[in-house]
């Protein structure tokens, strides 16, 4: 049973490998069939950061210069919202775990409104109860966030908020929990001097770009 788990393994490496280096060489987005178990030696083991969802491993291209800044831009931005409060700012080394979509997501930025809660699998751990996901959208990855991740992130009672930012042009949308319903109301924001309502705080869209491309700078 070991040596059917370990070929198994070797053909997921061989599908994506261990290191950055060989990761770049490869397309923007790889998907491979797999087991948890697959997931997690992986996981362990890996340069980059992968994601798990039904029975696939999915990984993600090499960040643009212009993703990492809007990221850069929204961890500051939401740190400094949440500095005197009991909310905890995460960047997306910090894994996200949905049971009911056997799915491990690592959101771009997290925000959990306290204490943290986890899922753990021998040395994996991650969050269960996030109160804010961002994601910073490229042009490959947006299906997959709106379509895939996102019907995750709702099935999750603690997540209030979901913000999907575009790097390519000005836009963000908001996913708003409606109390504590299984609805959301969803709004759209394409000009530099609209706010983005999170429940308290408010940030500014021209704030989210600041020192971008996308703001001429």
């Amino acid at each position: 049973m070991r040596n059917k788990t370990n070929e198994s393994l070797m053909e997921v490496i061989e599908k994506l490998p261990l290191t950055l280096k060989e990761r770049l060489e490869m397309e923007e987005i790889v998907r491979t069939p797999a087991s948890w178990e697959e997931f997690y030696e992986l996981v362990m083991d890996c340069e980059y950061t992968v994601e798990y969802y039904q029975n696939e491993i999915i990984s993600m291209g090499f960040a643009s210069d212009t993703h990492e800044l809007i990221v850069a831009n929204i961890i500051r931005l939401l740190g400094n919202a949440y500095l005197k409060t009991a909310h905890r700012v995460y960047g997306s080394n910090r894994l996200v775990y949905i049971a009911d979509c056997q799915a491990s997501f690592n959101p771009d930025v997290l925000v959990v409104g306290g204490q943290p809660e986890f899922y753990t699998y021998q040395k994996l751990q991650a969050t269960t109860n996030p109160y804010l996901i961002v994601e910073v959208q490229s042009k490959s990855t947006q299906d997959y966030d709106l379509l895939e991740k996102l019907p995750c992130y709702k099935k999750m009672e603690s997540l209030k908020y979901v913000l999907f930012v575009s790097q390519s042009r000005t836009w963000a949308s908001l996913y708003e929990r409606i109390e504590n319903s299984k609805q959301w109301l969803n709004t759209d924001f394409e000009d530099f001097a609209q706010e983005i309502s999170i429940g308290d705080i408010k940030i500014l869209l021209a704030d989210i770009y600041e020192k971008s491309i996308l703001q001429g700078k």
